[in-house]
């Protein structure tokens, strides 16, 4: 079975300058005229939105200003929707390169792949293989990785050469040894890696913090990591220890948010939330619920089937960390919010900005 999750607080990229929808940024007339002209209009991101004429697949792409003023022309293939650190990679004549917040084309085209920048640094693809620019263009690491993170985390991403991962920082240097035969990236100064005797944690040293034993785990958030070993799937507090380990039959989300984390009964399929202490805080009665965000969180409960409407009954409530309802919303007002969950085991149908709740509901079902 597949539940539905949507989340109480919208979600913001950081970093892109987002400024929100074109009918919310841009005056009446300018939206009304931008409409007519283009097929789709994107998001604003550091004053500039982009445009496209044509359909998805074959249509270009350039970037208008708040008053519908192009400020490229519509030329370019592939263009990035947000800008990061003043810059957007765009792609035409078959290669990637960058525009700033002027339209103007600041960095060459003449990479194969290129990717949004993060803490001052770009992933870009050259002949060699991956490696990472700066705002200026300039190559600051070696560009022969296999692979590459696409975005930098607590001033450092992965590599990947040679059969083994390690990390840079934000100038391109190696530091962690590339000693690992997997790697992810850091949160809450800790990161998860493969050793040749199993996943383990490493601190921002490349100094290990737990045992290397484990199957698979997942970030650390509110403190905790959840790892899998055998059977057993426990949370690891932030000194690497077993602070608790979950019931037989609970399935935890990947994350917890406000000392809370979502959990599936597999016996029932209905989910709920566990505490920080590993006790099952608000109990499992749920056929969707989102992480808690702000001391918040939605749930919903299905009863039943209108054979006549051809559509379920739901009840969608936003609850507090006791369980309480704090307040029951419409299914207008529930399919606005997004999802602060990534997918899990197959257990999780993700419902994201857009998307039809009622539409997700029935593939739970049918």
């Amino acid at each position: 079975m597949i539940a539905a999750v949507v989340s109480v607080m919208a979600v913001t990229s950081c970093g892109g300058g987002a400024e929100g929808p074109a009918d919310e940024v841009m005056s009446k007339k300018a939206y009304t005229q931008a409409v007519a002209k283009y097929d789709d209009i994107s998001d604003f991101s550091s004053g500039l939105a982009r445009v496209r004429i044509g359909n998805y697949y074959s249509g270009q792409y350039g970037y208008i200003n708040k008053k519908g003023k192009e400020v490229t022309e519509v030329k370019y293939v592939i263009a990035s929707s947000t800008f990061h650190d003043g810059l957007a990679y765009a792609y035409r004549d078959g290669k990637y390169g960058y525009i700033n917040t002027k339209g103007k084309e600041v960095i060459d085209f003449k990479f194969i792949s290129a990717h949004d920048f993060s803490d001052g640094a770009a992933l870009v693809k050259t002949e060699k293989g991956y490696g990472y620019i700066n705002t200026k263009g300039e190559i600051i690491s070696a560009t022969d990785y296999s692979d590459a993170g696409d975005d930098f985390h607590e001033g450092l991403t992965w590599v990947y050469k040679d059969g083994n991962y390690g990390y840079i920082n934000n100038k391109g240097e190696v530091v962690i040894a590339m000693t690992f035969k997997d790697a992810y990236n850091f949160s809450e100064g800790a990161a998860l890696v493969e050793t040749k005797s199993g996943y383990g944690y490493i601190n921002k040293k490349g100094e290990l913090i737990t045992a290397a034993e484990y199957d698979d785990g997942h970030d650390y958030s509110d403190g905790f990591a959840i790892v899998y070993k055998g059977d057993k799937i426990h949370a690891l507090n932030n000194k690497g220890q077993i602070e608790f380990t979950f019931p037989n039959g609970i399935l935890p989300a990947e994350k917890f948010h406000d000392g809370m984390i979502v959990v599936c009964d597999t016996d029932n399929m209905k989910f709920g939330y566990i505490n920080k202490k590993g006790e099952i805080a608000i109990p499992c009665k749920y056929d969707a619920a989102d992480s808690f965000r702000n001391g918040k969180a939605l749930t919903v409960i299905v009863k039943g089937y209108d054979e006549d409407e051809e559509e379920y009954e739901a009840i969608y409530s936003i609850i507090d960390t006791d369980g309480d309802v704090v307040e029951n919303l419409t299914e207008s007002d529930a399919e606005d919010y997004e999802s602060v969950d990534e997918d899990f085991d197959d257990m999780l149908y993700v419902i994201t900005e857009g998307e039809s709740l009622r539409s997700s509901l029935e593939d739970l079902f049918w």
